[in-house]
């Protein structure tokens, strides 16, 4: 027979609150993985962006989108 010290001590969750237990410690992981997943977006992005349009003297070190500009204007320039 159990005694009712040993049946209080023994809690049984019903099955919605198991679950809900459950997913309530994977919070903080969820919210780091999303911190961090976003930190590694934006970093490869201002790369990207940095890359992009850089912008230098030398036209070897421009980004590819400044060197079209660049291109564009003196093709602009030439007709006139």
């Amino acid at each position: 027979m159990i005694s009712q010290s040993q049946n209080k001590s023994t809690k049984r969750y019903s099955q919605p609150e198991a679950v809900s237990n459950r997913f309530l410690g994977q919070k903080g992981q969820i919210v780091l993985e999303y911190v961090l997943i976003l930190t590694v977006t934006v970093a490869l992005a201002s790369f990207i962006v940095s890359s992009m349009v850089k912008r230098s003297e030398n036209a070897d070190e421009r980004g590819f989108i400044i060197n079209s500009w660049v291109k564009l204007i003196d093709v602009i320039a030439s007709d006139v």
